[in-house]
């Protein structure tokens, strides 16, 4: 026996070949290449779904993935997840690139979609409310001059100067004494419950209050509020709302069930298309309404000052623009949430009339989603311009 010649038991088995499928039906094509006789043809046409494709996708569906898409890095490279998570957030935000570039025959990986949602939901429902808390509490750490104030009547006792950390966490306890574990209690309790200021609700007129109680349930000549008691919320409002938008609409094409079930997609490549669009439709409302707070935070003082310019009272001060003509932002979701979805249905799924729809999908969610604000959550100074 020949001890240079290895051992049969000790080599690996051979792996399985990867079948050969349709990459958006999974119909199996592996009859087909046994009939071929002279050469491989370039394209290839499923007899199932009628989906044309290169023969390259089918038998290398890994092949030219760019290296931004977290979905397909190797574990291995750990340090190209971070970047890859945000390499795909910025690339989902236009549409136009995004879905030319992703196809249907990349391996749909659902643990990694889901590690993506979670990341990215947790650092952009926090990283909008968290900078627009620190923009308001450095505005007002320099406007009272690092003090605080205990209430009294009838007279204010300022309490202070503090450096900053010690005077935001004075916000949530006591301002007096020094600081205790009831400081970073209140504190970190106030900081996990950021994403509530993206709820599109106020329970003082909506249906659910009406039910629990004998109140009306719309007061609508109280809704509208002077400008000097505006403040953040209307614009996270509108986050909340485009929120619910954009899974409504996802939804929405889960339901088209003639639709899909004529291009014959698969439930795995319907959720990576919808996990994608909503993350960047949400994405951008929570980035937009974070820059339209700094917006009001920083330029309402200008706007005071031209205002006592001209002689007028600081409390008479006009809102913003962005608040003057905030119905007409209301259109820019669903139009945006249309791009997103037309440009899967054309470049994605491949669909025919991708126009018509997700003009119809878009569409049925927006009054779906407008009329559970209004009615069900009461949230009508998320709408001003609705209200006389």
């Amino acid at each position: 026996m020949n001890p240079n010649r290895p051992n049969a038991a000790a080599l690996p088995e051979p792996q399985p070949a990867a079948p050969l499928e349709c990459p958006r039906c999974r119909y199996d094509l592996s009859g087909t290449p046994p009939t071929w006789t002279d050469r491989c043809p370039v394209e290839g046409q499923c007899s199932e779904c009628g989906l044309v494709f290169p023969w390259r996708d089918i038998f290398d569906p890994m092949h030219s993935i760019p290296g931004w898409s977290f979905e397909h890095v190797p574990r291995k490279r750990k340090r190209r997840l971070i970047l890859a998570l945000f390499g795909t957030l910025l690339c989902s935000l236009m549409p136009w690139k995004f879905w030319r570039t992703v196809e249907m025959r990349w391996p749909v990986r659902k643990k990694r979609l889901a590690v993506y949602a979670l990341l990215l939901g947790i650092l952009v429902l926090y990283s909008g409310p968290m900078a627009i808390e620190l923009g308001t509490s450095l505005k007002g750490y320099h406007s009272t001059g690092g003090r605080h104030f205990i209430l009294a009547n009838p007279v204010h006792i300022p309490c202070g100067p503090y450096s900053f950390p010690e005077w935001w966490l004075r916000q949530y306890h006591f301002p007096d004494g020094p600081i205790s574990l009831t400081h970073f209690t209140q504190a970190f309790a106030h900081c996990a419950t950021f994403p509530r200021h993206f709820v599109p609700v106020m329970h003082d007129y909506g249906l659910l209050n009406f039910l629990y109680s004998n109140q009306p349930a719309f007061r609508m000549t109280s809704m509208r509020r002077p400008p000097e008691h505006w403040h953040l919320w209307p614009i996270a409002s509108m986050s909340g709302w485009t929120i619910m938008l954009a899974f409504l609409a996802a939804i929405g094409y889960f339901l088209l069930i003639q639709t899909l079930s004529q291009a014959k997609i698969t439930g795995a490549h319907q959720i990576r298309a919808a996990l994608y669009v909503t993350l960047a439709v949400c994405a951008t409302s929570i980035i937009a309404s974070t820059v339209g707070s700094f917006a009001q935070l920083f330029l309402y003082d200008i706007r005071v000052w031209l205002a006592q310019l001209r002689g007028q009272a600081p409390w008479r001060t006009p809102p913003l623009i962005l608040d003057e003509h905030r119905g007409l932002l209301w259109l820019f979701w669903p139009a945006l949430l249309f791009v997103h979805w037309w440009c899967v249905g054309r470049w994605y799924y491949r669909i025919p009339r991708p126009a018509i729809v997700s003009a119809t999908i878009t569409g049925i969610a927006t009054v779906v989603t407008l009329l559970i604000t209004l009615v069900l959550l009461g949230d009508w100074e998320a709408f001003p311009f609705l209200v006389p």
